[in-house]
């Protein structure tokens, strides 16, 4: 695939860090894939739900398996370049995995392998159009299917949710509230990567997102849009590679830190009515493990550490069910899955080789710093904080799993414009026009 690389000059330090603008020949197969993946989720909210050899699994899971195979060779070359920690931990996980006899936990494994990699190639790209006709019909046909009713028991406008235990004010256009708000994220992270000049079509879309991401009170969301302005805010002022990326790495740890400790913090101020709002779902009066339950992440990394450190050789305990294995309950009644936090299970099933996945990202966005992408640094935090709270999303049948993967695969040069010769943000005459492999 070739594509096309226009540099705008713009005027003192904010020449380094310009965004490279791209045009590149459209993706059919990616675009396929969101199409059938976000079509699927409209009608079930979670793949691990659904029993796997009947046929929404194979509707899920046929186009995430069979659709890299459209450019092989891009597939080969990122697989033995860039991807090569994560075919290690495939490898080697699916290896010790055969070895026992646990196919059950095999097939998941390659599943994510293939994904990961095909998003590592550079057969994924996304133009900035593109994704965004994707989510406006997105959230056409999420208000349909939720005028026809039955499937989305969240609300369209706030007051409206009928899903019991869960406050009325949420909204999501997907029975799966996650996938509205990351996907609504997404849009708010990708628009301001767009330099081009905004139409008015632009900045509705652009409202609707952030009525979405705002409005269905996903928190890691929320939290996920605060880091990033901050981060783009910091990085126009200093942008060496060092910053880049030890400001990216630190924020990524200590975000999540924070949380882990912060069920004392937000007791302390929960009365305070946009915050409960916000973080708490609009409760008030908690107590300190009440919302140490609502936050539910921290305890499930607690379980998914002592699994692996409890594991047969320090290598995972494979697709033995999260619920046989945990040392305590959250609550009685409350629902307790091993699937919300990836990295951490990834390394409760698979053992040591699932900490190759984290030294793949890492070493990506080493990568994004040396090329000085302050927008791909600033995005890390993000997928990481997505990752270790909502894994579910990042399911290779997903997506999100796509589009968030893209942003640390590839950085700022995952997306471009068409022509970007045309709509190009004022600021000089293009400088240099290079063709690249």
């Amino acid at each position: 695939m070739a594509f096309v690389r226009l540099e705008v000059p713009v005027r003192g330090a904010q020449a380094s860090r310009t965004p490279t603008q791209l045009s590149f020949a459209r993706s059919w197969p990616v675009l396929a894939f969101l199409v059938i993946s976000l079509g699927w989720a409209m009608f079930q909210p979670q793949l691990y739900e659904v029993e796997r050899g009947g046929l929404s699994y194979y509707l899920a899971v046929l186009p995430a398996a069979l659709l890299p195979l459209t450019r092989p060779m891009l597939l080969f070359h990122a697989a033995t370049t860039r991807a090569l920690f994560i075919v290690i931990f495939g490898a080697v996980a699916a290896g010790w995995h055969l070895v026992r006899g646990d196919m059950d936990a095999v097939m998941p494994l390659v599943l994510l392998t293939w994904g990961l990699v095909w998003v590592a190639s550079d057969a994924v790209r996304i133009r900035f159009d593109d994704f965004y006709v994707v989510y406006a019909v997105a959230v056409a046909a999420g208000v349909v299917v939720w005028i026809v009713g039955g499937i989305n028991e969240w609300g369209i406008l706030p007051g409206m949710t009928t899903l019991a235990d869960q406050s009325v004010w949420r909204v999501s256009f997907f029975p799966n509230i996650a996938i509205t708000a990351f996907l609504s994220l997404a849009v708010v992270m990708i628009f301001t990567r767009d330099e081009r000049r905004k139409s008015a079509l632009h900045l509705a879309l652009l409202a609707i997102a952030a009525y979405f991401l705002i409005f269905s009170f996903v928190r890691t969301a929320v939290i996920s849009l605060l880091i990033y302005l901050a981060l783009i805010y910091l990085f126009r002022r200093k942008s060496s590679p060092a910053f880049l990326f030890w400001s990216a790495l630190l924020t990524a740890i200590l975000s999540n830190l924070i949380i882990a400790y912060s069920a004392s913090i937000f007791a302390a101020i929960q009365n305070n009515t946009i915050f409960s709002r916000l973080f708490l779902r609009g409760e008030a009066g908690l107590s300190v493990y009440d919302i140490y339950v609502q936050l539910y992440r921290p305890w499930l990394w607690g379980q998914h550490i002592n699994q692996f450190l409890t594991s047969p050789f320090l290598m995972g305990w494979g697709s033995v069910n999260f619920n046989d294995l945990k040392t305590d309950s959250l609550m009685y009644g409350y629902e307790q899955t091993g699937d919300v936090s990836l990295l951490t299970k990834l390394l409760a099933q698979n053992g040591l080789p699932a900490l190759l996945v984290p030294v793949f990202l890492v070493a990506r966005l080493a990568v994004l710093a040396k090329r000085r992408d302050a927008w791909g640094c600033a995005a890390f935090p993000v997928v990481i904080l997505a990752m270790m709270h909502w894994g579910v999303i990042f399911h290779p049948t997903n997506a999100t799993f796509v589009i968030f993967m893209l942003f640390l695969a590839h950085g700022s040069s995952g997306f471009g414009p068409y022509n970007p010769m045309r709509k190009l943000r004022r600021g000089g005459p293009l400088a240099r026009i290079e063709t690249t492999p």
